[in-house]
């Protein structure tokens, strides 16, 4: 997992896949966004998010968006074109922000998204949220963090048993801290070498925290992923399998990490499409 510069992804970069992202799916619905939400205050700090509310009667399903960055750069504008595509389905969307390392280490990013989750929760019936119908969406960073506080809840870690998503969609996610003896970003993460302390590393492994009754998994990646080897994605997947998990891969065959998520359309939309059939009331 070498370290490769992401800091510096322009913003125009981003508006351009915006662009790219809009031409494959046929926008199903309009939506209005409530910018800038305090969905926590830690530490003296308010952590916000972006609201994409579909303009639709009855309860509607809900999807957290979670950008990535190595868990120490980037921010949730990275992931509004993802938001806007999902909410244009239908899918109520939280884009949430959360603290970055090395400032906050482990596991307060963690704590961040379960909060935001528990946050759509609160407001579920302010926002219209099918309470029954709640999933995930994360790149990178992004895809650890909402896999991991999925995992704990599995194994009825203390203070995650509440949480209850259905489907988990993930990109280019680190999902096995193990094999990453000497990473920057694991160490800038967490301040540790996985010799330093492998309990710890274990424990952030959604891989090795997998217990029953997971939600469905979409899980896709980058082939010539220079940053995150492609066989982080088989062996999650081969984990949830033997857990009795449902679970979907997605080989993206020609881009490295950062291009998968920014112009990797085909991803989008087989992302949203597996959002569509299993967040459903049926």
């Amino acid at each position: 997992m070498p370290e490769i510069n992401i800091r510096h992804l322009s913003h125009s970069v981003l508006q351009f896949s915006n662009l790219i992202g809009q031409t494959r799916l046929k926008k199903q619905f309009d939506w209005s966004l409530l910018p800038h939400q305090v969905y926590s205050q830690k530490e003296g700090s308010e952590i916000h998010c972006d609201v994409y509310l579909p303009k639709s009667e009855g309860p509607r399903p809900a999807v957290l968006v979670v950008h990535g960055g190595g868990w120490s750069s980037r921010t949730r504008v990275d992931t509004h074109f993802y938001s806007e595509q999902l909410a244009g389905q239908g899918f109520i969307v939280l884009n949430c922000s959360y603290r970055l390392a090395p400032h906050h280490l482990y596991p307060k990013a963690v704590e961040d998204i379960r909060d935001a989750y528990r946050w759509l929760i609160q407001n579920s019936a302010r926002f219209n949220v099918d309470e029954k119908n709640i999933g995930a969406l994360g790149y990178s960073a992004g895809a650890h963090l909402v896999s991991l506080i999925s995992s704990w809840a599995s194994v009825g870690k203390i203070g995650y048993e509440d949480i209850k998503l259905k489907m988990i969609a993930a990109g280019g996610g680190v999902y096995d801290f193990m094999v990453y003896p000497l990473s920057p970003y694991i160490k800038r993460f967490t301040s540790y070498y996985r010799d330093q302390n492998p309990e710890l590393y274990l424990e952030a492994s959604p891989l090795h925290q997998l217990g029953e009754n997971l939600p469905h998994y979409f899980l896709f990646h980058a082939k010539k992923d220079e940053l995150v080897e492609h066989d982080q994605m088989v062996r999650f997947a081969e984990a949830i399998k033997k857990r009795g998990g449902s679970v979907e891969t997605f080989t993206v065959t020609k881009l490295s990490h950062i291009y998968t998520f920014v112009f990797s359309v085909k991803a989008i939309e087989k992302t949203i499409l597996s959002f569509k059939k299993h967040l459903s009331k049926d």
